[in-house]
């Protein structure tokens, strides 16, 4: 046994978050001590989470202390008479080299008080949400700039940093800042680069120490890596990046309410619209018509033009006959992001299919009901913040309000559940305590959904994701026990999935919801489904 006080979690990258990552490193930092030749055994399973960053940690750790590392991978394909011989391999080795040559621990740049000028880099998240992020920064008196979409560039470099088993988001985001920086278009010294941290028991809050690694390795060791979350969430050496959210968590709020709404309305209208294109540039018109008064944090400006985007779209032509509904759940970035899952969502537009994605107010909202469930589980212990999030729960509430009434004028307005009715929903399904990637979430988004009428519901989940798999394919046939008409369709995406596969399997959704509401059984690949629905 390893003795708590004889290892010291310094020189990682990974959060030591996880009792399993934890007796891995402590391993490893042992074998990094002894004076003698010592080669690390680690055996681990497919599809274990926690090994696509703590394998390379462990690797990187005894290799900087001259010994040697080797992962034997078990599970129900494995060969003994190969497991054997890497093991005779490796005895042979040991036994005929002097080891490996020592290195230092090599980290990336601090983010110092004085590169608060810095402009921060961020990867590119949704068309609709990524536009916001520049003018909600600006309110704390940081420049932001998102980088333009990812594309199959960002994946290659992705790949060739980042673990190639770690969720498909990470390989793109951090892939696509390190191909913005490899570009040349940025002077180094003048920025920084930056990635959400939400803590908790996911991959994604080890998506920042991912990032450094792949800094260090591509040659760009000196530009610093921000981390940007809550005080609480944030595991990051960043003593120069300190975000007031004092000033800017309402309007940043209120900006996600604002994107929010202007998604309802453009995916209901864009499946209607008569004159292609005509939704798309409402869309951006309202965007970029909100970005001034969210760098001045005009909060009443804000609801006057949310009020002038519901009149400009109920004054677009738009077809009468009923179209058939898709509800979309799944992890955060694939849900949102249209390079990460293959466009899918423009393309169920362009079949005549209202897409109703879930608020990311929401993702945000969840946190309230949270508090209660771990408070009342004995999770955590009642303090300040339970009070806190009371006082922040009232004010969000009376915005989410003002915001609905604003949308329910919309011609094509579905009316939303609030918060802790779908955490109520979803209690029936899974204890509320799992909360680990979108957790109980996304059952409760799936109930709201079958009881507003929207039987036909797409999961999108990185591939491997064991969270999402829990909490989305695990609960399944709970969830058909209290809605029986469901038609699930989950989906798994990679650096190496098949459009074709996934093209197949929608086609057979968009099938079933055409003819769930009487409409002919037609999927077209091209502007013809405009005509085809006048012609109903």
């Amino acid at each position: 046994m390893l003795e708590r006080e004889s290892v010291i979690f310094d020189e990682i990258f990974a959060i030591p978050q996880w009792a399993f990552i934890n007796r891995i490193i402590k391993a490893a930092k042992w074998v990094n001590q002894q004076s003698l030749k010592t080669c690390l055994i680690q055996v681990n399973s497919f599809g274990c989470g926690p090994d696509s960053f703590v394998v390379d940690e462990a690797k990187e750790i005894v290799n900087r202390g001259g010994h040697y590392y080797l992962m034997i991978r078990v599970d129900e394909f494995s060969n003994a008479g190969a497991i054997k011989l890497r093991l005779l391999s490796l005895k042979e080795t040991l036994r005929n080299t002097l080891g490996i040559k020592k290195r230092v621990f090599i980290n990336n740049a601090r983010f110092r008080k004085q590169d608060r000028n810095r402009k921060i880099l961020v990867p590119h998240f949704s068309d609709i949400y990524s536009p916001f992020i520049p003018p909600v920064f600006k309110n704390a008196g940081v420049e932001v700039e998102v980088l333009p979409p990812a594309n199959h560039k960002s994946v290659e470099y992705g790949l060739k940093y980042v673990n190639n088993e770690v969720c498909y988001p990470a390989t793109i985001v951090i892939g696509d800042l390190i191909k913005a920086l490899s570009e040349g278009k940025y002077n180094l010294d003048e920025v920084a680069v930056a990635l959400t941290q939400t803590g908790g028991q996911c991959r994604a809050s080890n998506y920042v120490p991912l990032l450094k690694k792949a800094l260090i390795s591509a040659g760009f060791k000196d530009v610093p890596v921000v981390s940007i979350g809550f005080d609480g969430d944030v595991i990051n050496d960043q003593p120069g990046f300190d975000l007031e959210w004092k000033k800017m968590i309402r309007i940043a709020f209120l900006s996600g309410l604002y994107a929010d709404a202007l998604a309802r309305l453009y995916y209901a209208n864009v499946a209607r619209e008569i004159e292609k294109g005509s939704s798309r540039e409402i869309l951006i018109r309202y965007i970029n018509a909100s970005k001034p008064l969210i760098e001045n944090s005009n909060y009443d400006g804000l609801m006057v033009l949310l009020s002038n985007a519901v009149e400009s779209f109920n004054r677009l032509k738009t077809v009468s006959c009923m179209v058939p509904k898709i509800g979309l759940v799944g992890e955060i970035f694939l849900k949102y992001n249209d390079f990460s899952n293959n466009n899918i969502v423009d393309w169920l537009t362009s079949q005549g299919i209202e897409v109703i994605a879930p608020q990311i107010a929401d993702f945000f909202m969840q946190f309230f009901v949270n508090v209660k469930v771990n408070t009342k589980s004995f999770i955590e212990k009642p303090s300040f913040k339970q009070l806190l999030a009371a006082i922040l729960e009232v004010l969000a509430n009376e915005y989410i309000i003002r915001f609905e009434k604003i949308l329910a004028n919309y011609k094509f307005y579905t009316p939303t559940h609030d918060i802790f009715s779908k955490a109520y929903k979803a209690s029936r399904i899974l204890d509320l305590v799992n909360q680990f990637g979108e957790g109980w979430l996304i059952p409760a988004e799936i109930c709201s959904y079958a009881e507003n009428n929207i039987k036909n519901v797409i999961s999108l989940q990185p591939f491997g994701c064991i969270a999402n798999h829990v909490v989305s394919k695990g609960v399944e046939k709970v969830l058909k026990r209290y809605y029986p008409d469901l038609n699930l369709l989950f989906l798994d995406f990679d650096s190496c999935t098949s459009e074709v596969n996934i093209y197949n399997r929608l086609y057979f959704m968009v099938k079933n919801s055409r003819e769930s509401i009487g409409l002919p059984n037609k999927v077209v690949f091209s502007n013809q489904v405009y005509q085809s629905r006048l012609n109903q």
